[in-house]
């Protein structure tokens, strides 16, 4: 996981759409690269969450308050992986590749399931 923290963060979101705004030819088309990363980072800041001081999408489902907040980015997120297609438009959910996939969106749903039964 220390990999994908610090591969796929928000940092390098915007060092990409900074170089896509600054004209870099090779980061011309990469709005869908930075709106992946952006997603992805919110998903995993929201999964790992591992301080009751943590704020923003890290902070930790410990009321009802704070699932609503994390059900709806996590629903959002679920809903995007399942429509996110590669460059010859095959879904990523059909693609040989697709277990980190179908590994998010199970894992979420089964903590959102569980974290509402706990907290009602």
């Amino acid at each position: 996981m220390k990999v994908a923290a610090q591969t796929i963060n928000s940092s390098v979101a915007d060092a990409i759409e900074f170089l896509m705004k600054a004209g870099v030819p090779e980061f011309e088309d990469a709005a869908r690269a930075i709106e992946f990363t952006q997603r992805i980072d919110r998903i995993l800041d929201c999964c790992i969450s591992s301080s009751i001081y943590s704020t923003g999408y890290k902070k930790p489902i410990i009321s009802w308050q704070s699932l609503k907040h994390w059900a709806v980015v996590v629903k959002e997120t679920e809903e995007y992986l399942m429509f996110l297609s590669d460059a010859s438009g095959i879904l990523i959910v059909h693609h040989p590749k697709k277990a980190f996939v179908h590994g998010l969106i199970m894992t979420s749903s089964a903590v959102r399931r569980i974290a509402t039964k706990v907290l009602t």
